[in-house]
């Protein structure tokens, strides 16, 4: 157990580490594509939180771009926004 320890904290320090890290969890939606899109399709904070199992508060703090969706939530959040596109009934 303790070589995998040490394997963690070696690997954490090295540069390419963290560059990679943050490549991987950078987030591709911003708070006002998420804010848009859960507007555009008539839903509340509350949904959406319920949704990815997130308190409402997480929701508010994307959306105001305090914070950004990370991990499994940025995933979910990804296949509910293709699972319920906004619809254009403009035409």
């Amino acid at each position: 157990m303790g070589g995998l320890r040490f394997l963690t904290v070696s690997l954490a320090k090295h540069p390419l580490f963290w560059f990679l890290h943050r490549r991987m969890n950078r987030s591709k939606l911003t708070g006002a594509d998420i804010k848009a899109w859960r507007e555009g399709i008539g839903q509340p904070r509350k949904w959406l939180a319920e949704q990815l199992g997130v308190s409402a508060k997480a929701i508010e703090s994307w959306e105001y771009g305090t914070r950004n969706p990370g991990g499994p939530a940025l995933r979910l959040l990804e296949l509910l926004m293709k699972k319920h596109p906004i619809r254009n009934d403009s035409n």
